[in-house]
């Protein structure tokens, strides 16, 4: 079948809570490093056009408001700059809770709780990879730490806002690619290298920022080359990778907003070890091109505070290549042509008799084209996913102390492809399997609800206590 679409309750009813306990003693004796803990809530206050060297870690983020629901983890510029790891995966896999699927050196995608593929989005700048990493354990993440700000890992409930294929989670990569309006007057620029004895590994990027009145710019490139890595019993044969990228943007900042845009290349050229595929030096030859927009708008009308909005257009493709007679030979090629939007508009604070109401909704939209040939023809035919979603969050802040929180998500996702029809037992039996043109769709709806600060405990201490009604579709 071109599409697997079957809508799922994975989870009916899940309630999170947590309390961290640390006595003051423990306090006194040791100091741990500082863990940010915040929430991608759509509720933010309005930005200024300071001076980004006074967010935190130095950043070029608009600022998220802390003590929401569901708590997400932040991988920090010195974290990242600081991380041996070469991949998304990798990466993640350094927080709690996470770890990386780890099939090839270049093709680490991230677990969330037991929770991958297309359970868990990746994206970057809050769009989608659009890569096929979610089909394939053996696909790369298009997506390189090395031009990475910042790494959030998302959990649930708060994944409401990125559509139900984020049900285990979200990894949300960040960057300056378009400028924003933080970024600082003038010309500033950031050069990472680094080396790893263990496999020979070289790797480099320059970021440029720059800024001239109400307007901005950004550019980047980078690369990380690898060879066959080391072990205990010896060389890890075909093990080698290669990954390298370009982007480009630019920014108008006016008073109440801004609007960019960019354009990004990804390359990444590595090798699947182990058994067969080292002895037949099978390698995964990928690129991705895409271009992408976003802007703010503040409006400050009766009714609106903000607009919000992320538009993206991109064409992935992978080759999946082989030796044979000493000759490489591309055996499977992936292609997939995707494209997403998402409109967020912040609603004006209500005054209420026991606490500010506020509120924000969404509306998201996306198309994917997806299509194999060589081998992985017969097994993923070609099949095109319409999905459209819209979510609603409200919060709710009892004498500004409780704030209840709550969210819902409605989905709409339409798949066509092909379908085929197998023998009742599932043998082959000689004979042609006939296909047919097949179109299903879905309507998930999926509701969350927390309360913050369940209960006012000491400084060292919180709890939070939050419930979640999800449901997911397959993916094309």
């Amino acid at each position: 079948m071109g599409y697997h679409g079957v809508c799922k309750e994975l989870i009916p009813v899940s309630i999170f809570a947590g309390l961290t306990l640390q006595p003051a003693a423990a306090i006194a004796q040791e100091e741990l490093p500082v863990l940010i803990v915040t929430a991608p809530s759509p509720l933010q206050p309005p930005w200024t056009q300071g001076d980004a060297s006074a967010l935190p870690g130095g950043g070029y983020l608009l600022p998220e408001p802390s003590g929401t629901f569901t708590a997400s983890t932040i991988v920090t510029p010195q974290q990242i700059a600081s991380s041996p790891g070469a991949t998304l995966g990798d990466i993640a896999a350094e927080t709690p809770g996470v770890v990386s699927s780890s099939y090839a050196p270049g093709a680490g995608r991230p677990i969330i709780r037991g929770l991958d593929n297309n359970r868990v989005r990746i994206q970057e700048n809050g769009i989608g990879s659009m890569g096929v990493s979610e089909i394939g354990e053996d696909h790369g993440v298009p997506i390189d730490p090395l031009a990475s700000q910042r790494i959030k890992i998302i959990r649930a409930p708060a994944t409401l806002r990125w559509g139900s294929q984020a049900i285990g989670g979200v990894v949300n990569a960040t960057n300056n690619r378009i400028p924003s309006p933080d970024t600082p007057q003038g010309l500033s620029g950031i050069l990472r290298s680094a080396f790893t004895s263990v496999d020979h590994g070289r790797e480099g990027a320059l970021i440029i920022n720059g800024r001239a009145g109400s307007y901005a710019v950004h550019a980047d490139v980078f690369k990380r080359v690898t060879s066959d890595y080391r072990t205990p019993a010896g060389k890890q044969r075909n093990s080698a990778s290669r990954m390298q990228g370009v982007s480009v943007g630019a920014s108008y900042i006016f008073d109440r907003g801004y609007i960019g845009v960019a354009i990004s290349h990804f390359g990444s050229l590595y090798h699947i070890p182990g058994g067969e595929a080292a002895e037949r030096r099978v390698n995964i030859d990928l690129a991705k091109t895409k271009v992408v927009t976003r802007g703010e708008v503040r409006v400050d009308s009766m009714f609106i505070q903000t607009i919000r909005f992320w538009a993206v257009a991109s064409i992935y493709r992978h080759h999946e290549i082989a030796r044979e007679a000493g000759i490489d030979t591309i055996k499977s090629t992936f292609r997939n042509r995707q494209s997403e939007a998402r409109v967020e508009v912040q609603l004006k604070p209500v005054q209420t008799c026991i606490g500010v109401w506020k509120s924000a909704i969404g509306i998201q939209a996306g198309r994917r084209d997806i299509g194999t040939a060589g081998e992985a023809g017969g097994l993923l035919a070609p099949a095109t996913e319409k999905r459209v979603a819209s979510f609603i969050f409200n919060e709710l802040h009892i004498a500004d102390r409780w704030p209840l929180q709550r969210a819902a998500q409605i989905e709409n996702v339409q798949m066509s492809g092909r379908a085929t029809v197998f023998p009742a037992n599932f043998l082959p039996n000689g004979a042609p399997i006939p296909e047919f043109a097949r179109s299903r769709s879905f309507t998930p709806f999926s509701v969350s609800a927390g309360v913050p600060a369940f209960w006012p405990l000491q400084r060292e201490r919180h709890t939070a206590i939050a419930a979640l009604h999800p449901r997911r579709c397959g993916d094309a």
